[in-house]
């Protein structure tokens, strides 16, 4: 039985390295062996004497068919049989093999995550966070001409630690107890100022001082696995933000949170407060029975405010079918977006649901702020578009990425699987949704009031005194 299983499991590997190399562009040339004599002659009687159990080496030779899965079992075969300690951890050349593999796309966003990895972001869709109770992200961008990787920071999770701690969308983690979050290689920046022509001396000083930085500071994955863990010791973070002239430091201590994705109240006669902050299984179900349960106001203020999108899961966690079902329970139907891949185009649509109809669709005005993103920024787009709805606000995230989350046999991946485009049939903006009405958001409570203020007032309802 172990015996199979562990066939079972280098199969699975086997599989995994091939599809990766072919989907990376490797061409690799298939090996075969040929047993030989490793010590010829004098040397071999040597060894025969000698008791220290040399097998035969096998000498490799190409073929003249390319073909990544046999070259693949060959390392694994060469590596169970020939290492100098023996190595038993399939899992581990698993996970290795699809890390090395996905890092090779040049893409933050397509990674592999452990089964422990898996199960948190697993329970993120469903609202529940852990550790500093943010939506991370790794985004790529060239600062002076060197391409940096950056933690952002793309949602702070309502009520969470980062939340209470004052971190907002948009912020960069750029270290952590002290330690820097590696960006870039430091080195680059001597490079790019042309430094060279200074002294020996001096050059070879700066040369070592960026070569300590880099040493001493933590890798953008290690950082993320500490941003995550459930628990533990206060964490210290560097913050870099765009409003503010020079770092922020503020201590985030780890912690389970756990979000309710949607709320609802009646903030004026036939008008209600519609929060969405996940577009989660549940979302839909809760929409439709907060609308009910209300009389189905004539108004609708709808906060997506630090509504971060997500990866997409087939089947009933689904981020893309619970947008469009959100969409459905408002009354809307139709197409309201597009995933683009390529030159296909693939429509995200709605059905409005059974006693819906176009004459008890509410009037809709939109709160967003930079942590809307991903298809919150389509929904937000198509009320825009569609429904005359006023964006109410700051500039969105300006996610397009069409992400998916797949799971393997051994964790998950989360792979870029396109873009999405607006019901205008173009990608969201890299500078995101532009607000109607410019208004401070994402800041103290009473900066989020101002916002719906300002929506009641457009609406018609504004109620005066509120503050």
């Amino acid at each position: 039985m172990v015996r199979i299983m562990r066939t079972s499991a280098r199969i699975g590997i086997l599989a995994l390295l091939a599809v990766g190399s072919v989907a990376i562009g490797i061409q690799l040339g298939a090996y075969t062996f040929r047993q030989r004599d490793p010590l010829a002659g004098a040397t071999a009687a040597s060894e025969a004497g000698s008791g220290l159990g040399f097998s035969n080496l096998d000498e490799l030779s190409w073929s003249q068919q390319p073909s990544p899965l046999q070259t693949m079992s060959d390392v694994l075969e060469m590596v169970e049989s020939e290492y100098v300690e023996k190595v038993d951890a399939d899992d581990k050349f698993a996970v290795g093999a699809a890390r090395t593999m996905l890092y090779t796309l040049d893409d933050p966003r397509t990674r592999y995550w452990a089964p422990d990895q898996t199960a948190l972001l697993e329970q993120q869709l469903d609202g529940k966070f852990v550790g500093i109770g943010a939506v991370l992200a790794v985004v790529k961008e060239k600062r002076d001409e060197v391409e940096q990787r950056r933690v952002c920071v793309i949602a702070p999770v309502p009520g969470g630690p980062c939340d209470a701690a004052g971190v907002r969308a948009g912020d960069y983690i750029t270290g952590i107890d002290g330690r820097w979050v590696i960006a870039y290689d430091p080195r680059l920046d001597l490079n790019r100022m042309t430094l060279r022509t200074m002294p020996e001396r001096e050059y070879r000083e700066k040369i070592k001082d960026a070569t300590k930085k880099l040493q001493d500071g933590i890798s953008w994955p290690r950082a993320l696995e500490q941003l995550t863990q459930p628990t533990g010791k206060p964490l210290e973070l560097t913050i870099e933000r765009k409003s503010a002239p020079a770092p922020i430091t503020v201590k985030v201590t780890r912690n389970e949170t756990q979000v309710a994705p949607v709320e609802f109240h009646t903030v004026a006669p036939g008008t209600g407060y519609l929060r969405i902050t996940q577009f989660t299984a549940s979302a839909p179900a809760q929409v439709t029975s907060a609308l009910k349960t209300s009389g189905r106001p004539a108004r609708v203020i709808l906060d997506l405010r630090d509504n971060a999108g997500g990866p997409d899961l087939a089947g009933p966690k689904s981020v893309v079918s619970s947008a469009a079902a959100v969409l459905s329970a408002l009354g809307f139907s139709g197409e309201f977006g597009k995933i683009a891949r390529g030159s296909s185009r693939h429509p995200i649509a709605s059905a409005a649901q059974s006693g819906s109809s176009s004459g008890t669709r509410p009037s809709v005005a939109v709160l967003i702020n930079k942590g809307t993103a991903n298809i919150a920024e389509v929904a937000a787009a198509y009320l825009q578009a569609r429904a005359g709805a006023k964006l109410i606000g700051a500039p969105s995230q300006g996610d397009s990425s069409y992400q998916k989350l797949i799971k393997l046999s051994l964790g998950a991946m989360t792979l870029t699987a396109g873009s999405y485009f607006t019901v205008a049939g173009k990608a969201v903006p890299a500078t995101g949704l532009s607000p109607d009405v410019p208004v401070a958001t994402g800041g103290p409570r009473w900066e989020k009031d101002a916002a719906v203020n300002k929506a009641l007032a457009l609406l018609g309802r504004a109620q005066g005194g509120r503050s």
